[in-house]
């Protein structure tokens, strides 16, 4: 693999739906009713890396198809972006988010990493910039592998949690990505994550593609 002029660019196109529950409680608490929500999230990323300098730009839409969820109260765009340092044992970075909806927030984003980023590493991130940043965790941390310029498989497999549940509390799931090289410059993306939710499983998964350009494979 050799280096070219202007790093490495990768856009990232991912549309993802997210299978939840409604949940009506009477007055006690009792459960009294449940019925499956499906929520939609769909965008883009791009990275751009130049030496040890990665600028990190993402976009899309939220939308649900139940008014009375929790999910409805984020329904519209989400965007924003990051700049992160990646040394070689560490890498921090910082950026902003902005969200639609009736709960609507900008907020600033933070990312650290402690290991080689080409290798094993830990991850903790809160609003990390994702091409589906409706339906995946908004804080999570875990292991990542093969994040940064070199070729081959590359994902990221941990904990994390997100506001897109019926309790009215951020409940802990599983959250996992893989991205599999398909053709010189071309990856496979997945995108997956699960929760026990309030007594009832919620999960999401999705599948787009990643162009690299910039380096020879």
């Amino acid at each position: 693999m050799t280096r070219s002029q202007g790093g490495i660019t990768t856009p990232r196109l991912l549309t993802v739906p997210l299978l939840i529950l409604l949940l009506d409680f009477d007055c006690n608490g009792n459960l009294i009713e449940t019925a499956p929500v499906k929520l939609n999230s769909a965008g883009g990323r791009l990275d751009i890396i130049e030496d040890r300098v990665r600028v990190s730009g993402f976009a899309g839409e939220i939308s649900s198809d139940a008014k009375r969820s929790n999910s409805a109260k984020y329904d519209g765009i989400f965007g924003g972006g990051l700049v992160a340092y990646e040394w070689n044992p560490v890498g921090l970075g910082a950026g902003i988010v902005h969200v639609d909806g009736p709960d609507g927030f900008t907020l600033p984003s933070l990312y650290v990493r402690g290991g080689s980023i080409n290798t094993a590493h830990l991850r903790l991130e809160f609003l990390l910039p994702s091409e589906v940043f409706g339906n995946m965790a908004w804080v999570r941390i875990g292991v990542g592998f093969n994040q940064g310029s070199a070729p081959g498989t590359r994902g990221f497999f941990g904990l994390g949690a997100m506001p897109y549940t019926y309790s009215e509390r951020w409940e802990p799931r599983a959250v996992g990505e893989y991205d599999l090289p398909i053709s010189q410059g071309l990856d496979l993306l997945f995108r997956g994550q699960v929760s026990t939710g309030a007594n009832h499983v919620q999960w999401g998964t999705g599948v787009g593609l990643g162009i690299r350009m910039g380096w020879d494979r």
